[in-house]
């Protein structure tokens, strides 16, 4: 059965640190070839190992030998034939991700500098490109929980302003170019309904953004995540950036928490945008108590992760150093817990050991990435 591109994704970051071995010559275990060879296996290609020669060579022998197309598309194989000495280098890219391994033997690493691409080729004949519906089914339109998401962040403006950023702003965040607009900042004003008219026209654009561009499917609440962080960051963002079109749910929540404008005055308040948009992506379309409970537990808990153990509330990520801390934390919070309902409920522990996709997302927006 073909390898989906978040299986795909899951098997390199399980490579990540580890040193690939070449079955066909150990003499290139850990060299650039290597890594795409497992990766080959992985996916079912006929006889990956027969494909030799040196990365540069890769552009000729892969495509004559029907391995790879050429062209970019979903899962890439990326060479540089001026690279590695004159033997080339070649690499791994999904989306705006890469691995690599290095020609001198080391670890498998993601997202180290890559070097000027010659030729890229693409693998996704060996992946599944089926869209079948996320669970919580198929979505297409904004849902009035999405719209509040966005309109809780926006806040509607009636008078026109001006940020700084080459826009004049008005309404439910509804900007236009300066030079190219009749708004005039701290003078144009608009009713209430105006600004809700305008904030009816302009959704539909990012609705549609989110909808032509992705080849998978959303249920309702990853939608709505969708298209509030595309009204924020553009109906441009996704093939300006190179996502991955058929982007797994740990791809998208990933990349997501990347986009905080760091060091900059809006920082802070894209931070708590970005978890709400990443905690309602990942929030299951069921409308239970018990889902609804879980989201409540889920404000406060721990992760365990790496050799650590971190403890996380709204958008506070606090490492645990020692274990007198972790002991501490666990007694009084089981002591509030009981205050407060009688019952004392453990800390719910999110055991991500072996999820660096998600422990990275939450890292980056709680300021530790």
């Amino acid at each position: 059965m073909a390898k989906t591109i978040g299986e795909v994704r899951s098997f390199l970051d399980g490579l990540v640190g580890k040193v690939t071995v070449d079955k066909s010559d150990s003499g290139l275990n850990g060299q650039c070839v290597s890594l795409i060879k497992n990766l080959l296996e992985f996916v079912g290609a006929p006889n990956p190992y027969a494909a030799r020669g040196n990365a540069k060579d890769i552009p000729n022998t892969y495509v004559s030998q029907g391995i790879a197309k050429v062209g970019a598309g979903t899962l890439n194989i990326a060479v540089s034939r001026n690279g590695g000495g004159g033997y080339g280098h070649v690499w791994v890219k999904i989306g705006s991700d890469s691995w690599q391994a290095n020609w001198n033997g080391f670890a498998v690493k993601k997202n180290v500098g890559e070097v000027s691409i010659t030729d890229i080729l693409n693998l996704d004949q060996w992946i599944s490109t089926s869209n079948a519906p996320s669970p919580g089914g198929k979505a297409t339109t904004l849902s009035a929980k999405g719209e509040a998401l966005i309109k809780k962040f926006e806040e509607c403006v009636l008078t026109a302003y001006d940020l700084g950023d080459g826009m004049i702003t008005i309404g439910w965040g509804h900007a236009e170019p300066k030079g190219q607009t009749n708004l005039v900042a701290g003078v144009t004003t608009w009713s209430q309904a105006q600004a809700d008219e305008q904030f009816r026209k302009d959704i539909a654009g990012y609705v549609n953004t989110v909808n032509n561009y992705f080849t998978r499917s959303f249920n309702q609440n990853q939608f709505d995540a969708m298209v509030s962080f595309t009204y924020n960051c553009g109906t441009g963002v996704f093939g300006r950036d190179n996502w991955d079109k058929n982007a797994s749910d740990s791809y998208i929540t990933e990349s997501i928490a990347n986009y905080i404008n760091k060091g900059s005055q809006f920082e802070e308040g894209l931070r708590r945008r970005r978890q709400e948009e990443i905690n309602l992506f990942n929030t299951p379309v069921n409308g239970s108590e018990a889902t609804k409970k879980e989201e409540e537990d889920m404000t406060e808990f721990a992760i365990l992760y790496g050799t650590g153990v971190y403890y996380v509330c709204g958008t506070k990520m606090v490492p645990l150093t020692t274990a007198t801390q972790w002991s501490v934390l666990r007694t009084v919070y089981e002591q509030v817990q009981e205050h407060k309902t009688g019952k004392a409920t453990p800390i719910k522990v999110m055991d991500w050991r072996n999820n660096q996709a998600t422990f990275d997302a939450y890292a980056k927006i709680c300021g530790l990435k």
